[in-house]
C-alpha cells in the first residue's frame, strides 16, 4: 500500500477571484513535496526489489532472488547455465556458479563441492565430464562415498578402496553425473546418468540347517549360492522364489554343500521341482508368465 495521500492537497485552492490566505499555498506546496518525497523513497525500494525483464537506465540487470520462496507458478522454456570449469586435477564444483557443471580430465581428477544450500533444502549439480582417456578416474570427496551414498554400489567401475569411479570398460567420451544433498552439503548421492547401474544379480546364504534362502528378486538373472556355516551337508533348506516374476526371469540356485530335503517353494507352478541338490551342481528355472493366460505362469526348469 502507497503512503501517498494525494487527499492532503486541495486542488479547488486558490479560489479565483478572492484574496487567498497565503497558507493555503504553503500547506498546498508542502504535501506536494512530501508526496514526492514519498513516492521518490518508494520507486527506488521497488527498483532495487522488483523483477524486471531489462536493465533500468543507469543500473545492471540483477534479479537475485535472495533465496526467496517463487510459488504456485507456471512456467515454461526455462534454461540452465553452463558453466565450464578450469581444467585441473583438483576441481570444485560450487552451486552459485550453476547447476550445469563442465569438467574435462587431464589426468586423475578430484572433484569437491561447495555452497550448496543449508539443511533442509535440496541442492542439485549435474556433471558433464569429458573423459579424455580410459585410464583416468573420478575421485570422490568423502561426503561422497559408500558410506554416505548407498546408490554407489551401484555406479559402473565404483572402487570403494579409493572412492573413485573408472572408465576403462566404457572408454574415453562424455558421462553425465548427478549430485544430490538436502543436509547442507554433509551428504550428497551420486547417479550415473549415462552408464547402466550394476544390480548385484547374485545372494550369497552362508546357512545352517532348517533355514531359509532366497535369491535377489529385482534382477531379471538372479543368481543364489547356498553354502554351509559349518562345511558340512544341509538339511531342510528352504528357497522362495520372487513373489512377482517377470515374464523370462531367470533363477540359478547353486550348492557349495550337498543339500537334503530341500524345499523350493513358489506362488506359482514349478515344473521339474526337486529335493535334492549335490556339491558344485546347480538347478536353472525360468519364468513363462503371460499376463492374459495365468495358467501359463509357471517357473520351468531349463538347466539342472
Amino acid at each position: 500500500m502507497s503512503n501517498i495521500n494525494p487527499n492532503n492537497i486541495n486542488g479547488s485552492y486558490p479560489v479565483a477571484g478572492v484574496d487567498n490566505d497565503s497558507q493555503g499555498f504553503r500547506d498546498n506546496f508542502t504535501n506536494i513535496l512530501n508526496n514526492f518525497a514519498t513516492a521518490a523513497a518508494e520507486l527506488t525500494d521497488l527498483q532495487s526489489k522488483v523483477i524486471v525483464k531489462q536493465a533500468l537506465t543507469g543500473t545492471t540487470l540483477n534479479n537475485n532472488m535472495a533465496g526467496t520462496l517463487f510459488s504456485s507458478a507456471e512456467i515454461r522454456d526455462l534454461r540452465e547455465t553452463e558453466f565450464t570449469n578450469a581444467i585441473s586435477t583438483n576441481v570444485t564444483l560450487d552451486h552459485t556458479t550453476g547447476h550445469y557443471q563442465v569438467v574435462t580430465t587431464n589426468g586423475n581428477t578430484s572433484i569437491t563441492f561447495t555452497n550448496f544450500p543449508t539443511s533442509g533444502k535440496v541442492g542439485r549439480v549435474r556433471l558433464k565430464l569429458i573423459v579424455a582417456a580410459s585410464t583416468h578416474r573420478l575421485y570422490l570427496p568423502s561426503s561422497v562415498s559408500a558410506s554416505a551414498s548407498s546408490s554407489l554400489q551401484y555406479i559402473h567401475e565404483y572402487n570403494i578402496s579409493t572412492n573413485s569411479i573408472g572408465f576403462t570398460q566404457s572408454g574415453a567420451g562424455t558421462y553425465y553425473f548427478e549430485f544430490l544433498s538436502d543436509d547442507g552439503g554433509t551428504t550428497y548421492t551420486m547417479f550415473d546418468l549415462t552408464r547402466a547401474r550394476n544390480n548385484t544379480d547374485y545372494t550369497y546364504a552362508n546357512v545352517s540347517n532348517g533355514t531359509a534362502a532366497s535369491p535377489n528378486a529385482s534382477t531379471l538373472t538372479s543368481k543364489l549360492i547356498i553354502d554351509s556355516t559349518n562345511g558340512l551337508q544341509l538339511a531342510n533348506i528352504s528357497v522362495t522364489f520372487p513373489s512377482y516374476p517377470l515374464d523370462g526371469q531367470y533363477v540359478a540356485i547353486t550348492s557349495n554343500v550337498n543339500i537334503s530335503n530341500l524345499f523350493l517353494i513358489s506362488a506359482n507352478t514349478i515344473l521339474g521341482n526337486t529335493t535334492t541338490l549335490t556339491t558344485g551342481s546347480h538347478l536353472g528355472y525360468t519364468y513363462v508368465g503371460s499376463p492374459s493366460n495365468p495358467t501359463i505362469n509357471k517357473w520351468i526348469r531349463t538347466q539342472v
